[in-house]
């Protein structure tokens, strides 16, 4: 079965929510694993390679076979329990054999913008940190899916600048008078829209695509090195200039163009 296109995703769940029952009035404080619906094209913001979600979940069911976890937020869409935040927890739980057990939940009570917010507040907070890319894409998906919300709430909600949500509504614009649809705006991470704006080259790659990629050239890398490259940086570095100049100036001018954007547009967010 293929995955669910984001915003086709979203606006089922508007419709359930909208014509769904109301939550019940008994707010649970506990819930069996296994009844709590999981909905991550929509409410999981964050992207680790495999390996590094994998491992983590891993982690997370060591610690569960021996006691609660934290506790997992859950928002109910009409009908059942949905997760909105604690993926990787919940799949811990599953993991050590505990998905009849009861595990703790808070609720959250909103209307299904309110939940896709709350979980990108979330996916900000440290806990499998969140790259500058995931960040970047979690606020362009509340863009792209929450048009009516304001600008400085998808900023708060994402935990950016409202700078950077600015960029993201007029490269939306641009985008939509390209010919693109809503869902395929959805499907597309913050970088793709960017460089697509832009006229660059995007290599056409789906997130899973470019995660596969990642993961292949970082396999080759550890097979190669080893421990080296993190024990000698200066020394990995200076092979990377030995070995492509021109790689090594595309590296830095990146990293130089990141810095500068992160000190501007993933500044703390409060409001």
């Amino acid at each position: 079965m293929s995955k669910k296109n984001p915003l086709d995703a979203f606006e089922d769940l508007v419709l359930r929510h909208s014509s769904g029952k109301p939550q019940p009035a008994s707010v649970p404080t506990h819930l069996q694993a296994h009844t709590i619906k999981r909905r991550p094209e929509v409410f999981q913001h964050r992207r680790p390679s495999k390996s590094a979600s994998e491992g983590h979940i891993r982690e997370l069911a060591v610690a569960a076979k021996a006691q609660d976890l934290d506790p997992l937020t859950v928002w109910w869409d009409g009908r059942t329990w949905t997760l909105i935040d604690g993926h990787h927890r919940a799949m811990a739980y599953l993991k050590a054999g505990k998905g009849m057990s009861a595990i703790p939940v808070e609720v959250f009570d909103g209307t299904p913008a309110d939940a896709l917010a709350r979980a990108a507040r979330a996916n900000t907070k440290v806990k499998l940190m969140m790259s500058v890319s995931e960040k970047s894409t979690a606020a362009w998906r509340i863009v792209v899916l929450v048009p009516n919300m304001s600008k400085s709430a998808q900023a708060v909600a994402a935990g950016v600048s409202e700078r950077l949500v600015a960029s993201m509504r007029t490269a939306k614009g641009t985008l939509v008078r390209q010919g693109y649809s809503p869902s395929e705006l959805a499907e597309m991470t913050w970088e793709n829209a960017r460089r697509t704006t832009k006229g660059e080259d995007t290599d056409d790659w789906s997130p899973e695509e470019e995660e596969k990629r990642i993961e292949q050239m970082a396999l080759a890398l550890r097979k190669a090195l080893g421990a080296t490259a993190e024990r000698q940086p200066n020394i990995f570095w200076q092979a990377i200039e030995v070995y492509s100049p021109q790689l090594a100036r595309a590296i830095a001018d990146d990293l130089a163009q990141r810095r500068e954007e992160d000190a501007e547009d993933f500044e703390v967010v409060e409001k």
